[in-house]
Parts: C-alpha cells; sequence; structure tokens
C-alpha cells in the first residue's frame, strides 16, 4: 500500500480497492460496500446469447452465423498477430 499524504501516528486508514464489483469484493475481502455499487456488472454466459439469437433467426442464419464466428476464432487462435 502506498500512502497519498503523510500519515500521523494513530490516523485512520482507508483502502480503496479499486474499480470492482460489489460481487468481487465479497470473493476477495468478505465485504460489501454500497460507494461500489456504480461498478456492478451482470454476467451473460455465451450459451444464453446464441439461444436467444438462435430463437429470432431461422436454420440457415444460425449456421452461417455460427460459421462466420468458428472462422473468426480459428484466426485469433493460430495467428496471434491478429489478436
Amino acid at each position: 500500500m502506498i500512502a497519498i499524504k503523510p500519515i500521523a501516528a494513530g490516523e485512520q486508514l482507508y483502502n480503496d480497492y479499486g474499480p470492482l464489483p460489489r460481487s468481487d469484493l465479497l470473493r476477495r475481502y468478505g465485504y460489501i460496500a454500497d460507494s461500489y455499487e456504480k461498478y456492478d456488472v451482470v454476467e451473460i454466459g455465451s450459451d444464453l446469447i446464441v439461444r436467444v439469437v438462435a430463437s429470432e433467426l431461422s436454420k440457415e442464419d444460425v449456421d452461417e452465423r455460427v460459421s462466420a464466428i468458428s472462422l473468426f476464432l480459428s484466426l485469433l487462435l493460430f495467428h496471434p498477430s491478429l489478436r
């Protein structure tokens, strides 16, 4: 920890963990602070996204998009310079 000003003996210190969502504060440090509410996030799994998008598309559209995404991911995996 680095102090940003001189600290007198006995003075109370505050530690700021940075812009973390409260779920991370709870997992890492065992507490939740309301002041961190603005950093909260919602994680949505790719399986849910695929199901929702697929429900709105035809089978051909889904297959076409899956192929395009697979190609894109393959390029990233095998060609690190593209990352």
